[in-house]
C-alpha cells in the first residue's frame, strides 16, 4: 500500500524556482483526484481538494549544492550563460564573484564580473549580460575570450545559491572550467559620436565598441557645415594620425594643414551647429576585423562638442619685394583676411623702436 514516485530533474527544477514551496514540512501539502490511482477491485482513490491537502508526514529538505554544468560566452550579444545542475536563486547571483581567465590555472590575463544585469527569474540558467566596460575590456585583449582554448571561469561559492540557500560548489582559479561555446563578435562597429578641438588640434571620435585604433583610415574622415549638402567641408589628410591604444574612443591629432583647412571654411568648426562629420564604410574595424558602418554625407554625424580656437595667431615671419611693392606675411595659423587692417602695419629700419 506504499507508492514511491520519484520525480523527474524537471518538476524537481519547476518546485525548487517555486517560492515558498516544500521548502519545509509546513508548505509541503499534496491534493489528489479521484482517478489518481484504483485498488485491485477497481475503485477509485478518495480525492482529496486544494482547499483540504494533506500535508507531509515527513520532509527531507534540499541539501545537495548546485553546481556548474556548462557555460557559453556570446560575445555578438555581450552575453555569458552559466547552466547549473539545479534550480538557482537569480536574486542571490554575485557577477563579482566570478571571474574570466584566460588558461585553466596559471592566466596571464583575467577579469572579474561587475556591472552587468540578468533576469530575476528562478531556474537553471543564469543569463548574464556583460557590461560596456567588461565586453569592451574583453574586446581589448587578444589573449582572453577569443576561442575555446583561452576562454575559462572560475568563482566562489558566494557567486549563487539555490532556493535552499545551499551555496554553489566553487570553481577555483587552479582548475578553471572551460567554456562550452564562444560565439565571435559579428556585429559592425558605428561611430556614435566625436569632439573638435580646435584649441588642442585634436578630433575625438567615439565607437559602439572597442576598436583597432591602427586600423584607422583618416583619409576616409570627412568634416562638414551641415548634415546633408555641405557648403564647406575638409577631408583629412594623410598628415593626421592617431596614436592612441584600443578602445571605443580614438583620438586623432590633427595637422597643421587639416586644422588650417577647417580654420578656413568658416563656418565649419565655429559652432556645434556647424559642425558634422560623414565617414566611409570600413573607416575603422573591430577587433574581431568586422569593418565600420558608413556614415554618408547625407545624414552626416553631429557634432557632440567643439572647443573653439582661442589661441592669437601670431606673424612669424614676411617677405618685402620693393620692386612689385608687395608685402607677403606668414602667421602660425588661418587668418580671416577681412578682418585685416593695413594701419596697423608698421615698416622699421632698426630691430627695435
Amino acid at each position: 500500500n506504499i507508492v514511491i514516485v520519484t520525480l523527474s530533474k524537471g518538476d524537481i527544477d519547476n518546485i525548487k524556482a517555486l517560492p515558498g514551496l516544500a521548502t519545509s514540512q509546513s508548505d509541503s501539502f499534496l491534493s489528489v483526484s479521484s482517478g489518481l490511482v484504483e485498488d485491485m477491485s477497481s475503485n477509485g482513490a478518495v480525492s482529496i481538494p486544494p482547499t483540504a491537502p494533506l500535508q507531509a508526514s515527513r520532509f527531507t529538505g534540499d541539501t545537495e549544492r548546485p553546481t556548474l554544468l556548462e557555460w557559453a560566452l556570446d560575445l555578438d550579444s555581450g552575453e555569458l550563460v552559466l547552466t547549473f545542475s539545479e534550480t538557482v536563486q537569480s536574486s542571490s547571483f554575485t557577477p563579482d564573484q566570478s571571474t574570466l581567465q584566460n588558461s585553466f590555472s596559471t592566466s596571464i590575463r583575467s577579469l572579474t564580473l561587475s556591472g552587468g544585469t540578468w533576469p530575476r527569474v528562478d531556474t537553471t540558467n543564469i543569463v548574464y549580460a556583460l557590461s560596456n566596460s567588461d565586453l569592451n575590456t574583453l574586446k581589448r585583449f587578444r589573449d582572453i575570450a577569443t576561442v575555446q582554448t583561452n576562454t575559462f571561469i572560475s568563482f566562489t561559492e558566494d557567486l549563487v545559491r539555490d532556493n535552499a540557500g545551499n551555496r554553489v560548489v566553487p570553481i577555483p582559479s587552479t582548475s578553471a572550467r572551460r567554456v562550452s561555446m564562444v560565439t565571435p563578435d559579428s556585429t559592425a562597429p558605428v561611430l556614435i559620436g566625436f569632439l573638435l578641438d580646435l584649441e588642442g588640434y585634436t578630433l575625438t571620435l567615439m565607437f559602439s565598441e572597442t576598436v583597432t585604433a591602427s586600423s584607422l583610415s583618416v583619409l576616409d574622415i570627412i568634416l562638414q557645415d551641415s548634415p546633408s549638402a555641405p557648403t564647406r567641408s575638409v577631408t583629412l589628410s594623410a598628415g593626421s594620425f592617431t596614436s592612441s591604444s584600443d578602445s571605443e574612443t580614438i583620438v586623432v591629432q590633427l595637422s597643421e594643414e587639416d586644422f588650417n583647412a577647417i580654420s578656413a571654411a568658416y563656418p565649419l568648426g565655429s559652432d556645434r551647429m556647424f559642425t558634422y562629420l560623414s565617414v566611409a564604410a570600413g573607416a575603422i574595424t573591430d577587433t574581431s576585423g568586422n569593418p565600420s558602418l558608413p556614415i554618408p554625407s547625407e545624414s552626416a554625424l553631429l557634432s557632440s562638442s567643439v572647443t573653439e580656437d582661442l589661441t592669437r595667431p601670431s606673424l612669424s615671419g614676411f617677405d618685402l619685394n620693393v620692386d612689385s611693392g608687395v608685402l607677403t606675411m606668414t602667421f602660425s595659423e588661418t587668418v580671416n583676411l577681412s578682418s585685416l587692417i593695413i594701419s596697423e602695419l608698421v615698416l622699421q629700419n632698426l630691430p627695435s623702436s
